[in-house]
């Protein structure tokens, strides 16, 4: 009877120790998932983080782990995305926590199927879960991409080549997969025999995505000529200017860059405000200016509606050739929540010029993979892309930009009013920068290759996010016929 007594005064023992213990991993993954995305990004935090909280989730009880880690995940959402969602009060609050939610949904797949699956099979669950909610989050919310772990990669090259085979998707696979891979190691106990086949299989799959990605980036980077692109955007100094002195001090400064070599010169988002009357007047300085210079010109217009009540308007570009006409309008398509702007129809126009396949979107129409596949379809060369940010979203939102480049194979150029204007080649590269809070440069100039390549994904589109959504649909029908049989 003692020596019972003493068995399990030692198991309860043991069991408060693992709680503890699980307690802790729980407080590191929340300390890293607070730089694994959001306003502080670390590369290496956006791996670790959720590997620490699956391990909370599988050493707790299912209801009370599950819980605890929902409370966590909206809180983390909570702090981390402050600022980069620009909503007010209490509608910040519910669209930040609902991201939280969105994403434990991937935790709670984990806890509820993993354990009713053998082997090394199981640590496809997580990351299955997660692609998946990121692929529908991204197809069905007004925030697109916004929050996916591919983003936080940005700085890894090689890594990033896979996208333009599998989309974002295939990175945030590779990071969710190697959370439950560590998982599954941990859990065995490191015990070689048991672990090495499994191990070895996703070594295999990482390294080979890491060394294609290089021989791609070594091999096979542009070759092409390059045209001169530059970027004008507003300054601290054309704050508050009346809207003709603001646009002749745009085209004032396209002058500038044109007598200095610009092929192309793209404007900053909505650079110039001008009411719907005096639309054409305004658009017709841009074509003389263009036709006396002999360039390209990409003019970001912000047009007010004044037959609107309610002050809608219309965010456009209008691309200009060097005869002084207008090849195309486009009227941007994704808004933020909330704005009066009216969208267009996202329909993408393309110009076959002699610097290339000439293609251009705005700003959060780079959030969304699908829309910007249309550039890779019709074999853009270079998308130019008149954007405007602000302070907490700088630099993140031009480098999620750069990932449509390397989707579908184009350069991009990115002039950003109040942001990260960019230029980037379609390998992701960083051709040329100038952020609008620490550089005082009249124009950022960018020579960019005038040919871009075909890539897999601008064919194929996002089959790897539905082959994920297939192959956890097969697991949950799968283990719903087995347990219903049992």
């Amino acid at each position: 009877m003692p020596n019972e007594e003493c068995l399990e005064v030692k198991k309860e023992s043991q069991m408060s120790v693992k709680d503890r213990r699980s307690f802790l991993w729980l407080a590191i993954g929340a300390l890293l998932m607070v730089f694994a995305n959001g306003r502080w990004i670390v590369p290496a935090a956006t791996w670790l983080a959720p590997v620490f909280l699956l391990r909370f989730t599988r050493t707790q009880k299912a209801g009370r782990g599950l819980a605890v880690t929902l409370l966590v995940l909206m809180a983390v959402y909570v702090i981390a995305w402050k600022g980069l969602i620009p909503l007010p009060g209490i509608f910040y609050y519910i669209v930040a926590g609902s991201l939280g939610l969105v994403f434990w949904l991937a935790f709670l797949a984990d806890r509820l199927l993993t354990p009713r699956m053998t082997g090394f099979v199981g640590t496809l669950v997580f990351p299955l879960a997660w692609t998946t909610l990121e692929y529908v989050y991204t197809m069905t919310t007004p925030y697109a991409s916004w929050g996916s772990l591919a983003y936080t990669q940005y700085e890894y090259l090689p890594l990033i080549q896979v996208v333009s085979v599998t989309g974002i998707w295939g990175v945030t696979f590779l990071i969710t997969w190697f959370a439950s891979v560590s998982n599954w190691i941990w859990e065995n106990q490191l015990a070689w025999q048991g672990i090495r086949r499994g191990t070895a299989l996703y070594a295999a799959v990482l390294l080979a995505v890491l060394l294609i990605g290089g021989l791609r980036l070594a091999l096979f980077a542009p070759e092409a000529n390059a045209v001169q692109v530059d970027s004008i955007t507003g300054t601290p100094q054309t704050q508050g200017l009346p809207n003709k002195e603001l646009l002749e001090n745009y085209l004032d400064r396209t002058r500038l860059q044109a007598r200095a070599g610009a092929d192309i010169v793209v404007l900053d988002e909505a650079g110039v405000v001008v009411d719907q009357a005096d639309e054409s007047l305004f658009i017709g300085r841009g074509c003389e200016l263009a036709r006396q210079e002999h360039i390209y010109l990409l003019m970001g217009l912000c047009v007010m509606n004044v037959q609107d009540a309610r002050g809608s308007a219309f965010n456009k570009a209008v691309w200009i050739n060097p005869q002084g006409q207008v090849v195309f309008e486009y009227l941007k398509h994704l808004l933020i929540p909330g704005g009066s702007f009216i969208a267009g129809d996202g329909d993408l126009r393309t110009d076959p010029t002699s610097s290339g396949n000439i293609t251009a979107a705005i700003c959060m129409d780079l959030d969304h993979p699908g829309l910007i596949r249309q550039a890779g379809r019709a074999k853009a060369d270079i998308l130019l892309a008149p954007s405007s940010d602000w302070k907490e979203i700088d630099p993140i939102h031009a480098h999620m930009a750069a990932f449509r480049a390397v989707e579908n194979g184009f350069s991009l150029v990115r002039s950003t009013h109040e942001g990260l204007s960019a230029a980037f080649d379609y390998q992701g590269r960083m051709l040329a920068s100038a952020d609008y809070f620490s550089s005082h440069a009249a124009a950022l100039v960018s020579y960019v290759p005038t040919k871009g390549v075909r890539t897999i994904y601008s064919v194929i589109g996002d089959a790897f996010a539905w082959l994920c959504a297939a192959v956890l649909a097969w697991f949950i029908v799968r283990i719903v016929w087995i347990t219903g049989k049992s």
